[in-house]
């Protein structure tokens, strides 16, 4: 009996330490997240005339992350074609073209061998979700092979991976910590929101035994922080918002500016954008309809902030792979803060279109009245909005 009552003090023990250790790691982790800025971000690659049956690497130096920030991606998106050409619409994935993809970062084969296509993206929407982020360095990169087969040398290949950049004192392996956690924002779905839930509830308790006094106060500042923000997000007043802008016959091998007055947030709130639409046609008809995205017109898009310019794309990108192909929609993984004055940027560039081609880009969102733009920011680092993620999509 008394054996018995040793044997469980040391597991009650052992059991308490790694609570604490596990309490400990949260804290710092969460609290170096909530002082991170999230925004979108994106890179991508082109190779145009693959050789046929000869293995050709895409320019390493495209598929670099040059965001300054860790890197955190969530989806892929490819367009292959014969060859740009004037009004072509986004296709499915070309089924004599297969894919390598290597993380320089960790050097680990993303794919264990080439994938054709089609079984990797996505039909309707040339997208590969993953089911998991895909975390890289600061100056981590990747390496991407195609191989086509029997279409003579004249395929062109653009691939896209987008996701979120975390700037901030955060590390890439406490990025990947954090998403092992299932506390970073957005991750795993319900599952990760249920995960945040049961922690934000135990931050409430009371602190565990054996904790430092560091961690202690820590943990005791981190509620406070949640229960202040959950607070203020529950008294404050949203409202939905839509900010529109075009530009017509874009010039053909020349860019233009949309204008950025109209994508400027000019409410004296912050605007919490959710998602970008975008169309782009070879010329407005009155009964005419909604098409897939172009790909000879490529965007680049920045978010100006009084002097600071945070690119959203690390060079000018297809635009017919900054939006979903079958809805002409870009959900951000994670919604971004425009504080009041700040503006998105859009250039485009047309390819071969005879300058005839119009595009119209749109931002959705919630005005929230009540909250300060850094405030909102930190609700979305905590995950404090992914409720909003489930009825969004």
């Amino acid at each position: 009996m008394r054996t018995e009552k040793r044997r469980q003090a040391k597991l009650d023990g052992g059991s308490s330490a790694i609570s604490g250790r596990l309490v400990a790691r949260t804290v710092h982790l969460l609290d170096r997240l909530r002082r991170s800025e999230i925004w979108p971000f994106m890179i991508q690659a082109e190779s145009t005339n693959i050789t046929q049956d000869v293995v050709t690497q895409m320019n390493t130096d495209d598929l670099k992350n040059e965001s300054g920030a860790v890197l955190v991606v969530t989806r892929a998106r490819v367009f292959s074609d014969t060859a740009k050409s004037t009004f072509t619409v986004i296709q499915p994935p070309a089924t004599n073209v297969s894919l390598r993809l290597t993380d320089n970062d960790h050097m680990q084969s993303i794919t264990k061998q080439p994938v054709n296509l089609p079984v990797l993206f996505a039909r309707d929407t040339n997208t590969w979700a993953l089911d998991r982020p895909h975390v890289i360095s600061t100056r981590g990169s990747f390496s991407a092979y195609l191989t086509e087969e029997g279409s003579g040398s004249t395929t062109d290949v653009s691939l896209m991976l987008l996701g979120d950049v975390v700037a901030g004192d955060l590390t890439a392996s406490e990025v990947q910590e954090l998403i092992g956690l299932g506390l970073y924002p957005g991750v795993a779905g319900s599952a990760g929101g249920w995960a945040r839930f049961l922690l934000y509830a135990s931050l409430a308790e009371d602190v565990e035994d054996g904790v430092s006094e560091e961690v202690e106060l820590a943990q005791l500042e981190l509620r406070s922080r949640v229960s202040e923000l959950r607070l203020r997000l529950a008294r404050s007043r949203s409202r939905y918002t839509v900010l529109e802008t075009s530009a017509a016959n874009v010039p053909a091998n020349g860019t233009v500016n949309l204008p950025s007055d109209r994508l400027r947030n000019d409410s004296g709130w912050p605007l919490l954008v959710t998602r970008m639409m975008m169309n782009t046609l070879g010329a407005p008809a009155s009964t005419g309809t909604v098409a897939k995205p172009l790909t000879n017109l490529s965007a680049d898009v920045s978010v100006l902030s009084g002097r600071k310019r945070k690119s959203l794309v690390w060079r000018p990108t297809v635009g017919a792979l900054i939006v979903d192909a079958d809805s002409n929609v870009w959900k951000l993984d994670q919604p971004m803060v425009l504080a009041p004055g700040d503006s998105v940027e859009i250039k485009a560039y047309e390819e071969t279109g005879g300058g005839t081609i119009d595009m119209y880009v749109s931002l959705h969102g919630q005005l929230m009245e009540g909250m300060g733009a850094a405030e909102l920011r930190e609700c979305v680092a905590l995950g404090l909005l992914d409720g909003w993620r489930a009825q969004r999509d």
